[in-house]
């Protein structure tokens, strides 16, 4: 079976990776920190960052130059044929989460959080579409797409954040962040040829080598935020999966330099654990 058939490709191929990823982990900190979970408000985010990676991967068949196909990802070997299956689902991702919104109950900080996030992915997509050459000194795409990755997860998964610790949200948002940032960051190194010709935005886009271990001091903020989430008590399963997700993620980030058309699939498909430590919950 050769690599862009394999299983483990299908779910980041057609950008279902994120959302269920999102979902899990809006999940679990609705069942931990939360008074319990909102599924529509769940569904909504999920089907808002499906469309999001959906639309990402549309503009890829339009785009990707022919000197960047010999370094392609592939999650991104999607051809020009495949445009209709993915304005079809463009359409029923933008249909689930009109009507997951509808049916969500919304205040009026929620739906400022929200229009902010909104404007925050617009402000990404802009500078993404127009300026492809830009370079900035600091890794602006990994920061960004983690930390509002994050704030989605807590807007979706806990709207009652005021009733809580503020430390305990802080503790936890900053470990998702930190979680996320890292993925992000072990990707992007891995993808580093094929974005020095696509996406200069990607921090490592004029990187010849990178030292994996550069990065991995972000994974203790995971730990810290665990070992306050232990501190806090009643909250022992959020602490442990985080740990659970950081030590996975240091797993993968061995492969930058090994394996790095497989750190993308792993990485992410190993996020999905907030989904095991629901069911262990349950």
């Amino acid at each position: 079976m050769s690599e862009i058939h394999h299983p483990i490709h299908l779910l980041s191929r057609w950008c279902l990776d994120a959302p269920l990823v999102a979902m899990g982990w809006a999940i679990w900190i609705s069942r931990v920190i939360g008074e319990g979970h909102d599924w529509n408000r769940v569904g909504a985010l999920g089907a808002v960052v499906w469309t999001i990676y959906l639309f990402d991967r549309y503009w890829d068949t339009r785009s990707i130059a022919p000197e960047a196909r010999t370094s392609l990802p592939i999650r991104k070997c999607l051809k020009r044929s495949h445009r209709r299956s993915l304005v079809l689902l463009i359409s029923v991702a933008m249909l689930l989460g009109l009507v997951s919104g509808l049916r969500a109950t919304w205040s009026i900080v929620d739906l400022g959080v929200g229009a902010l996030l909104l404007v925050l992915v617009g402000a990404y997509a802009v500078l993404g579409i127009f300026p492809r050459r830009l370079r900035l000194p600091f890794p602006f795409k990994e920061l960004m797409v983690g930390g509002v990755f994050a704030g989605g997860v807590f807007f979706a998964g806990y709207p009652e954040i005021a009733s809580v610790s503020v430390i305990l949200v802080l503790a936890a948002w900053s470990g998702l962040g930190a979680l996320f940032f890292f993925n992000c960051l072990t990707i992007s190194a891995a993808e580093r040829q094929y974005d020095s010709i696509a996406d200069r935005r990607a921090f490592f886009a004029t990187s010849k080598r990178v030292w994996p271990s550069a990065w991995r001091a972000l994974l203790v903020f995971p730990m810290l935020s665990a070992a306050v989430i232990f501190r806090l008590g009643d909250n022992y399963f959020l602490g442990a999966i985080l740990i659970v997700a950081a030590g996975s993620q240091l797993i993968v980030s061995n492969l930058v330099l090994k394996q790095p058309k497989w750190v993308q699939p792993i990485g992410d498909l190993l996020l999905l654990v907030g989904w095991v430590a629901l069911l262990i919950d349950a």
